[in-house]
């Protein structure tokens, strides 16, 4: 069985959500925003599409993540 991250479960602080949109910008994948945050790339794919925010079109800068 698989350890869980060492957020598991916690809520999200204002703070990992503006890590979060700054590694999205600078074209980060999930895996390695999830590894930065301490979060499963689920997570980090979940809260992405919870907050309307694309890694897709991030990558191709058709839109714009703000911080």
């Amino acid at each position: 069985m698989a350890k869980s991250p060492k957020n598991h479960r916690m809520p999200w602080t204002t703070q990992e959500d503006r890590l979060m949109r700054k590694l999205v910008r600078d074209q980060k994948t999930a895996a390695a925003i999830a590894k930065e945050l301490g979060r499963s790339a689920a997570a980090i794919q979940q809260r992405l599409m919870m907050s309307g925010i694309s890694l897709r079109a991030a990558r191709k800068g058709k839109r714009r993540v703000s911080a």
